[in-house]
Formats: C-alpha cells, structure tokens, sequence
C-alpha cells in the first residue's frame, strides 16, 4: 500500500510567521530560511539510521518540489 503525501501548508506558513510575524519576507530571506530547512533536515537524516535515508530523500524531495507554491502563497498569488 503507497501512502500519498501532502505537504502542510498551513505548519510550513506557521513556522515563517515565527521569524517574521506579520511584517513581509523578502524572496531572499525566503530562500535563504528554506536553504535553512533543507540543511536541518539532511543533517537528522543520519539520527534515523541508514535504512531510513531513501524514505527520507523521498520526503525532502517532496518538501524542495513545494517551494514555489509555497512562495506564492505567502505573497497572495
């Protein structure tokens, strides 16, 4: 049985309002806090051992592929 994903949208909005609140983040300050992320997630890859990291590149891949949505979102588009 596959399980779809689906990203959080409303998790991943949460967690931009955290650094910026309601003042408006700029398309660098947004790539350089989802570059951020990317790198928090590959450095937990290890901690859930190696039989984990092909799931794990799976999800990231998901995660990186939700980026511009995401952007689009937060600017209202």
């Amino acid at each position: 049985m596959e399980v779809k994903m689906r990203y959080r949208f409303d998790l991943a909005q949460s967690f931009l309002r955290g650094y910026y609140c309601k003042e408006k983040i700029s398309r660098e300050e947004y790539d350089l806090l989802f570059q951020g992320a990317i790198q928090m997630h590959i450095s937990y890859m290890q901690v859930y051992g190696p039989y984990a990291v092909d799931s794990l590149w799976k999800i990231l891949l998901f995660g990186i592929e939700q980026k511009e949505p995401l952007w689009e979102m937060i600017q209202g588009k």
